[in-house]
């Protein structure tokens, strides 16, 4: 009677030491999964913000416009004669005032 407690015993031992490890196991392999999808979605995040920061169409006109300006008022000022200039910095503020009403316009919801 004694040697079929003990197997039965070690039965009951390697059971539990098997149902032990499988939960392990699966604990180790819910966690990996739970790394991994914290992992993709970080991935995700950060190359929407990428694709954020990525100049807008109206940026890159509105920055030309500026530079176009600049390189205008440069020339003048090099050319120097007061009938150019006066027609320069009227031109200067005719462009303002479409840049600044560019601007309004792309802010004001419609």
């Amino acid at each position: 009677m004694n040697n079929k407690n003990s197997k039965h015993f070690l039965d009951e031992t390697v059971q539990r030491a098997k149902i032990e490890n499988a939960q392990r196991e699966a604990e180790q392999i819910y966690n990996y999964n739970k790394w991994k999808d914290s992992h993709e979605k970080m991935v995700e995040h950060e190359l929407r913000k990428r694709q954020h920061r990525e100049p807008s169409a109206v940026k890159c006109i509105l920055i030309g416009i500026l530079l176009a300006l600049a390189i205008e008022i440069i020339y003048i000022l090099i050319i120097n004669d007061p009938e150019t200039l006066l027609t320069a910095f009227q031109a200067i503020k005719q462009k303002f005032g479409e840049i600044w009403e560019i601007i309004i316009d792309l802010t004001i919801p419609k």
